[in-house]
């Protein structure tokens, strides 16, 4: 196989030195936006709730209190984390482009990293630290990363159990001990 060469460099050589930077922002856009220390601006393609919803006045803030060595030990446990069905919810009336995504939680493992987190059955995850989630895939790849994480939060809709208040906003907040 010839190799073409501009200048001293041979034009393959050129190619992926080139295209390398390009794949490595994709993952990082792709995988990590969500994440507070690689948090990226929506310019790089990455949407926040706080853009593209209105504030909500009943929004409850729960601050919850997680061992680091203990989730970093739960989210090893890989198996857990792909075991939780995470599943997108479509709205009838109103057209799907217009509406952000939202990933509605089921079959979460018992003593899993998703329940160190305080997330439940059948909440709706809105976003991870304000970045809304373009595939499940990105929330599970969210909640791996946590240990790493010097502060987080997720936002999610989740129904009220106590009383006749219907469902509830809810942004809950961790740290890490």
């Amino acid at each position: 196989m010839v190799d073409w060469v501009i200048g001293a460099m041979p034009i393959r050589e050129r190619i992926r030195a080139m295209l390398l930077p390009c794949m490595l922002g994709i993952a990082v856009i792709g995988v990590l936006s969500m994440t507070s220390g690689c948090a990226l601006s929506s310019k790089h393609g990455a949407q926040k709730l706080s853009e593209v919803a209105p504030q909500d006045p009943t929004l409850v803030v729960q601050t919850i209190k997680v061992s680091r060595e203990k989730l970093r030990a739960a989210t090893e446990r890989v198996a857990e984390i792909q075991r939780a069905r995470i599943v997108e919810v479509y709205h009838r009336n109103q057209e799907y482009m217009a509406q952000p995504p939202e990933y509605r939680l089921f079959e979460l493992p018992n003593s899993s990293a998703w329940e160190m987190l305080g997330l439940r059955n059948g909440d709706v995850i809105l976003a991870a630290n304000d970045y809304l989630i373009p595939e499940p895939a990105i929330l599970r790849e969210y909640v791996r990363l946590l240990p790493g994480e010097p502060k987080a939060f997720i936002d999610l809709r989740r129904i009220s159990t106590a009383g006749k208040n219907g469902v509830r906003r809810i942004r809950i907040e961790y740290e890490f001990e």
